[in-house]
């Protein structure tokens, strides 16, 4: 199941199922789920500019733009989604990637850190944070949030593989 099907089957931004606007949320889900995200992106700003699935479309105009690289309107779409909904779990955690991504370690911290300050069970910002502070050789603390990723997550290979790596890594730096 991809980032888009998930984030479709759990919706805590407001919309439901006899909400008109719906249909075409999908429907641009759908779309970016293919591929298409010129498309995806006509129908989320057409949602957004007739204020109906605001937040869905909002965010899902945020993936749309970063599947295009465009990582700057990108952010622009989760900093107005959490100006209007500051516990937007999702928003804050596609910003820790692209702070992520633009070599922000710190900036991703933090975004990684206030996800998992509303859902302690946010495996992916667990993994990410983990990843993070391995980035920024804060190897111990790397450690423990992959074991927390594990925790979830027993047979996660990638995660006892980054444990791995950073003991070594943490040993050699001594």
């Amino acid at each position: 199941m991809g980032i888009f099907a998930f984030l479709r089957g759990k919706s805590k931004t407001g919309a439901s199922p006899s909400n008109p606007g719906d249909k075409k949320l999908s429907a641009g889900i759908s779309l970016l789920e293919k591929g298409n995200q010129e498309k995806a992106l006509s129908i989320f700003e057409n949602l957004i500019n007739q204020n109906i699935c605001f937040e869905p479309a909002l965010y899902n105009k945020g993936l749309a733009l970063e599947t295009l690289e465009k990582s700057s309107e990108a952010m622009k779409c989760y900093d107005l989604l959490l100006s209007k909904n500051s516990s937007h779990e999702n928003a804050l955690f596609q910003k820790g990637v692209l702070f992520s991504k633009a070599n922000k370690e710190e900036d991703a911290l933090r975004c990684f850190n206030k996800v998992i300050e509303i859902n302690q069970n946010f495996v992916n910002a667990w993994n990410n944070k983990a990843a993070t502070l391995g980035v920024l050789h804060r190897y111990d603390e790397s450690i423990e949030c992959f074991r927390k990723v594990l925790d979830f997550e027993p047979d996660n290979i990638d995660a006892r593989q980054m444990i791995s790596l950073a003991k070594a890594l943490k040993n050699k730096a001594w």
